[in-house]
């Protein structure tokens, strides 16, 4: 009998390949470098709106920008003198001077003109600013309720900063107040025009009124305040 032939093995796979170990890793970046990449679309809008914006320049007429180029040059330094002169003007503007009446005199200089001579105290409480009083200025004394009894003119003079002057303010009546022992009311106005200097730089010309209510007792040569309210003020 012939040998039977061994049967063949069947063949074994190959064994699969050594799996390696799979790790996770977390990155974090940070938002701000992040970026994105715009989608088409809006590049396009981008696009067209820059577009509009240059045919918007084209079109804009040509004298604005000669306007443009003339007048700036005239605005400009128009605008930095005004700002200038507001700041100036906030840093030196001068304080009204205070006044106080501080006698009254009554002479009969003849037998129809009677003088009221006041001796006015003037307090420049500016510490930057001098004044400078015209002469010719007009001063009232009228009674209370009353009219008019006397008028004068003020007197020119110089006043520097932080002092103190004394103003004679003589004014002439062709009535006379009756002499009186009673308390009479007595308003006494003056007009100035003031110049404002600092130093040697004369600055800009103002008015000045001053009012001032008094009440004297004993109308006669040396009449008595025995009350006062004076105010003044200084206006362009």
């Amino acid at each position: 009998m012939a040998e039977q032939a061994a049967p063949l093995e069947p063949c074994r796979p190959l064994p699969p390949p050594p799996c390696a170990d799979h790790e996770t890793y977390v990155v974090q970046v940070p938002k701000d470098q992040i970026y994105r990449v715009p989608p088409p679309e809006n590049a396009a809008l981008a696009d067209h709106y820059r577009n509009q914006i240059k045919l918007r320049r084209q079109n804009r007429c040509p004298c604005f920008h000669v306007l443009r180029r003339l007048l700036l040059p005239v605005f400009l330094p128009l605008l930095l003198l005004t700002v200038a002169a507001i700041i100036f003007f906030a840093c030196v503007r001068p304080t009204a001077p205070t006044f106080s009446v501080e006698s009254l005199t009554v002479k009969k200089t003849s037998k129809s003109t009677t003088e009221y001579d006041f001796s006015v105290r003037v307090l420049n409480p500016s510490n930057r600013v001098g004044l400078s009083y015209a002469a010719g200025g007009h001063a009232v004394a009228s009674h209370h309720g009353g009219g008019e009894f006397a008028t004068g003119s003020t007197l020119g003079f110089f006043q520097p900063q932080g002092s103190t002057t004394d103003l004679k303010l003589v004014l002439r009546s062709g009535k006379s107040l009756k002499a009186t022992s009673k308390a009479l009311w007595i308003k006494l106005t003056a007009k100035f025009s003031v110049n404002t200097k600092i130093g040697v730089l004369q600055l800009w010309r103002m008015s000045l009124d001053v009012s001032c209510d008094m009440k004297v007792t004993g109308i006669d040569k040396k009449a008595r305040i025995s009350s006062q309210d004076c105010n003044s003020k200084l206006h362009s």
